[in-house]
């Protein structure tokens, strides 16, 4: 992934993640999965940019307004870190 506006020092900013993740690929795959009778969780670390953070902003409410199961990783998570894994 490419990161330029939105992009704020080394982190991804809530708009730019809602606009240019959430509603570009997260939202239609989600809503893919419930025509097709699939259950669909999304599986983050918790970086603040994704919303993960705290219980109530724009992020959450997003996701909770397309019905969103998510999961989020603990922070600095091997998980995520293909670099650290290796």
């Amino acid at each position: 992934m490419i990161y330029r506006e939105g992009y704020s020092g080394g982190n991804i900013t809530i708009d730019w993640y809602i606009d240019q993740i959430l509603e570009l690929y997260i939202f239609p795959a989600a809503a893919e999965a419930v025509v097709e009778g699939k259950r669909f969780i999304l599986k983050e670390d918790n970086d603040g940019g994704y919303g993960t953070r705290s219980i109530r902003n724009k992020v959450q409410k997003a996701k909770d307004a397309h019905n969103i199961e998510r999961y989020a990783n603990p922070p600095n998570s091997l998980d995520f870190s293909l670099i650290k894994n290796v």
